[in-house]
């Protein structure tokens, strides 16, 4: 029988890194008392994106992103409040993750407002 692959499973990826890059993202996990995998998919997930290089218009794809980031990041915050953890660093990361989405929302209906 073809085994079932469930999308949600998370598998192991590859990154290239100095070794001094390495060694910060190694600091920056242990600061935030976070595991290395969790620390970079919170980072690259939450944190404000660069400008693409690409012109684009389409503002609502942005906000889109920005939203379901925004919702993901929801998600994980009620996990952690349901287990009855306090408010330690990776919940405070996962704040101000949020509170930069909701930023980047609310600057993208800005400039949708202001394109019309």
């Amino acid at each position: 029988m073809p085994q079932v692959e469930h999308p949600e499973r998370r598998r192991r990826r590859e990154i290239q890194a100095t070794d001094a890059e390495w060694q910060q993202i190694s600091d920056n996990a242990k600061d935030a008392e976070m595991s290395l995998s969790e620390f970079i998919r919170h980072c690259a997930i939450s944190r404000k994106m660069p400008a693409s290089k690409k012109p684009s218009g389409k503002h609502g794809a942005n906000i889109e992103v920005a939203l379901a980031r925004c919702a993901l990041e929801l998600e994980r915050l009620a996990e952690h409040a349901m287990s009855g953890s306090v408010l330690d660093m990776p919940v405070l990361l996962m704040l101000s993750g949020i509170e930069e989405l909701l930023t980047q929302v609310h600057r993208a209906l800005l400039r949708e407002r202001d394109a019309k």
